[in-house]
């Protein structure tokens, strides 16, 4: 049941060994050619992979149609790969379906974002999208519950999702969700503080958003 991830191009097997120099040089390379920026590779090893594919967002809506339960996550400008991979990591132990990002916001999902994710890339499916309000707009017309967290919403309690289906949408901090964004969701809902700090780090958000409407693990 539910999703899964498009099968990876499999890649020679082969192990190099490197004087750190020349190790260097070699992940400098190829970070330029898979159009990443490079800082320096710390650990002295270097893997290379294929890349992470990437699911047609049809096959969301079949699972909509064909499934009781959805859990969906999207982001609208979370551009941070430290955010996206803490975001994907949690999103794997509450057992979401997909994450759904749009394209101009990608992170090119560089190595950075599957450090973060320490292993929910291989089991969290990632869908990109040219317009995140068009797709959002189909998945609600589909009977999904679309909630954007958002902290200027006067809804913070409620129970989860009357009928199983929920999409949890988050925005960058400070702007938080685009107005696009905003015209499609059903309604806004927000974690109140109880102490003097009034905002939280996005992945945080979603991880007690996501505890929330999806239900902590038993």
């Amino acid at each position: 049941k539910g999703l899964k991830h498009l099968p990876r191009k499999s890649l020679p097997r082969e192990v190099i060994v490197e004087k750190s120099h020349a190790l260097q040089e070699r992940g400098k390379s190829l970070y330029k050619k898979g159009g990443f920026a490079f800082n320096r590779i710390p650990s002295g090893l270097l893997l290379v992979a294929s890349p992470t594919p990437l699911l047609d967002v049809s096959k969301i809506y079949e699972l909509i149609q064909g499934q009781e339960r959805v859990k969906l996550i999207c982001l609208d400008n979370v551009t941070d790969i430290h955010n996206g991979g803490a975001i994907l990591r949690t999103g794997a132990f509450f057992g979401i379906d997909a994450l759904i990002f749009a394209a101009k916001d990608s992170w090119a999902l560089p190595p950075g974002l599957a450090h973060g994710a320490s292993g929910a890339l291989e089991c969290v499916p990632l869908v990109r999208t040219s317009s995140l309000p068009r797709i959002l707009g189909k998945i609600r017309s589909l009977g999904v519950e679309v909630v954007g967290l958002a902290s200027e919403a006067n809804t913070s309690g409620g129970s989860p999702c009357p009928h199983n289906k929920c999409t949890l949408v988050l925005g960058c901090e400070g702007p938080g969700l685009s107005p696009a964004v905003r015209r499609v969701i059903s309604y806004s809902w927000a974690l109140k503080p109880q102490g003097p700090l009034t905002s939280l780090n996005v992945s945080v958000a979603a991880a007690l958003g996501m505890g929330h409407f999806f239900g902590y693990p038993s």
